[in-house]
């Protein structure tokens, strides 16, 4: 007896062929629209609507999309014969108009799963090979995922049902919450959603062709204009001087009482915040630094140690690489003499096990200083970012060369001059006229 398959000499096809079902038999088709109504116009079939003995009672729909090269086939969902036709129809309309307006392939693509895809490209292509920043790519995801969606109101909402004019509405949308009272919004905060959300759309019309160009949104341009924008004030020297004092008291009297992981926190925040205000690098910047990025200087400045900062362009906000400087040195070393993570790789603002200190460590230490000191004021909440304003307009009014400057702290010199000559005392004109200085001579505590 031989086992195994058969062989078969005359290499004949011995499959029998599919033979369909009777329960996908139709027992109902109605021609809704015929194509020949539109012409050559919108190149799409008719819309036929039908019934099959598997379905029973349960209207379809079907035509044929000659872009995509097959028939788009749907469930209405319903025996209402009113309803299904007011599906279909519904639908076929929208397929119609994306065709007609050069939109590509048509889909039932949903704005999340579309949200999803956008991000997971992104991550991708552009955070894991280093051209923006992780922090970046989650604003453009809570933009999206959060704000959009709310604004859109539906999360599986179609994409082809997207109406681009909605977009007028946003920005008046976006400055009230949800009881409908206003909110405080900065135009930086407005700009940047909107670009983020134009990139979005862009991306889904040009790239993906899940839309048509007549959805791509279309927003009130005149609330920029009408906007001022908010810029937050520098520190005072009175008040940095009020800060520095009170750190010196707050960490040898107020670190007696905690434990050795939250005296070693504190301290290294006290560190930070005196190296932040003394330093070109902006808050993000500073907390990346590795040992091996920062060099000494030989010589001294008014009894100061000066150091150069190397910031990588994976590190810099402008994904530029500069060299930074800072004229607390000192600051520095004794981290580096208190510290036991002082490898050239390790980070030098670390917690007690070596780990990069985050912004929820240097915010609660922070907000403890603030209101310990008194600095905090009802109308305005000083940041840590505000220590960066004061070392630009410090060096501004000592007659730093704002080119130089700007080169330094990671900016432009038009941005300097927009954002922080109403801070400084002196006008530029008299700046220019002033003896140069380097911007390590500007000492202020």
């Amino acid at each position: 007896m031989v086992r195994g398959r058969k062989k078969n000499p005359d290499n004949k096809k011995t499959r029998k062929k599919r033979v369909p079902t009777s329960g996908f038999r139709k027992t109902h088709t109605e021609t809704l629209i015929k194509s020949d109504n539109w012409g050559n116009k919108f190149n799409i079939g008719s819309l036929i609507l039908y019934k099959t003995e598997i379905q029973k009672d349960i209207y379809q729909y079907s035509f044929y999309v000659p872009a995509m090269g097959r028939k788009i086939k749907r469930t209405t969902r319903t025996s209402n014969y009113d309803n299904a036709v007011n599906i279909a129809q519904k639908e076929y309309y929208i397929v119609q108009n994306h065709m007609s307006t050069g939109g590509g392939t048509y889909t039932k693509k949903t704005l999340r799963s579309s949200i999803d895809e956008y991000l997971n490209e992104r991550y991708k292509f552009e955070v894991t090979p280093k051209l923006i920043t992780e922090g970046r790519w989650k604003n453009i995801s809570s933009v999206l995922r959060k704000n959009l969606i709310e604004f859109i109101g539906q999360y599986d909402f179609p994409l082809a049902m997207i109406d681009g004019a909605i977009f007028k509405q946003y920005f008046k949308w976006r400055m009230k919450d949800k009881d409908g009272n206003p909110i405080n919004l900065s135009l930086s905060t407005l700009r940047n959603e909107k670009s983020s959300i134009n990139h979005f759309f862009r991306w889904c019309i040009k790239e993906k062709k899940y839309m048509s160009n007549n959805q791509e949104p279309i927003f009130q341009e005149n609330v920029f204009r009408n906007m001022v924008p908010n810029k937050r004030n520098p520190f005072s020297l009175s008040q940095y001087r009020t800060l520095y004092k009170y750190i010196g008291k707050w960490s040898s009297d107020g670190f007696v009482k905690h434990s050795s992981q939250t005296r070693h926190i504190n301290n290294m925040v006290c560190n930070y915040i005196m190296v932040l205000a003394n330093c070109s690098l902006r808050p993000s910047e500073l907390l990346k630094v590795k040992w091996h990025d920062i060099t000494f200087a030989e010589r001294k400045v008014q009894g100061r140690i000066i150091c150069e900062i190397a910031v990588p362009m994976e590190n810099s906000k402008v994904r530029k690489y500069r060299d930074g400087v800072c004229n607390r040195g000192d600051k520095l070393q004794d981290i580096k003499r208190l510290s036991k993570y002082t490898n050239p790789d390790d980070f030098v603002f670390t917690n007690s096990v070596g780990n990069q200190l985050t912004r929820g460590n240097i915010n609660l230490v922070w907000k403890q200083i603030m209101t310990d000191s008194k600095l905090y004021d009802d109308d305005e909440r000083l940041v840590p970012y505000q220590l960066r304003h004061l070392y630009i307009t410090e060096r501004l009014n000592n007659g730093v060369d704002i080119l130089d400057l700007a080169n330094r702290c990671g900016t432009s010199t038009k941005f300097i001059q927009e954002n922080y000559a109403p801070f400084i005392r002196t006008s530029l004109e008299h700046i220019t006229q002033m003896k140069r200085k380097d911007v390590n001579e500007v000492i202020y505590d």
